[in-house]
């Protein structure tokens, strides 16, 4: 997880500031951030209702790319 090692080496710095040293993480979280598709939902449906209407070999599936974003959230203790 590249978040958590960039979450630890962010409180390492500020710990070092107060002349303290980071311990061991006691609590992590990861929460989704408003993952939704952006597409048109008429669309959508129309596309299926197509795709029920042909054949299984003249079905084609369509992609689209999509943004998943997560919050991270750590905490650590401070020796």
């Amino acid at each position: 997880m590249g978040a958590l090692k960039v979450a630890k080496e962010k409180v390492a710095d500020l710990a070092e500031a107060i002349g303290q040293k980071v311990g061991r993480a006691i609590h992590i979280t990861e929460t989704p951030e408003n993952n939704y598709w952006s597409g048109n939902q008429s669309a959508l449906s129309n596309m299926y209702i197509g795709q029920q209407a042909s054949s299984q070999d003249d079905m084609q599936v369509e992609f689209e790319k999509i943004k998943i974003r997560y919050k991270i959230g750590a905490k650590f203790k401070l020796e």
